[in-house]
């Protein structure tokens, strides 16, 4: 995690939760670190509001090769966000899956609902 992410924590939980913004015109990379989970998945939903809103913003990718958890809500706001980008016309990837991420992605069967890149920057030339 660098300087400039926006960490959440929670002051009666044992993890945390970051979000570090990259803007890649015509995309925005958000690349997610920590745990994504109930406690956290709000503050996700504002980061993927603000970049979704943005009339910038053609291309979003969520970069989650620094996530070292990600539970069923997580799982949620994955799936929301890709239906919040195609309603608006937007292009949504997810790069950077490790083995724990892309094992929860095939149980919750999204994996194949999700366009899956091996890293932002070859999300960002496809998508």
């Amino acid at each position: 995690m660098t300087d400039d992410a926006i960490r959440h924590t929670r002051p009666d939980a044992p993890h945390w939760f970051a979000v570090r913004e990259l803007d890649s015109p015509p995309g925005k990379v958000l690349y997610l670190s920590g745990e994504l989970d109930l406690l956290y998945t709000p503050d996700l939903r504002v980061h993927i509001r603000a970049a979704l809103d943005s009339d910038e913003v053609i291309r979003l990718v969520l970069d989650l090769s620094e996530l070292e958890f990600i539970d069923s809500t997580g799982i949620g706001v994955l799936v929301w966000a890709d239906r919040e980008a195609t309603e608006r016309g937007r292009h949504l990837a997810v790069s950077g899956c490790g083995p724990r991420v892309r094992r929860v992605l095939n149980v919750y069967g999204v994996a194949g609902r999700l366009r899956l890149y091996e890293s932002a920057e070859q999300a960002l030339e496809t998508t």
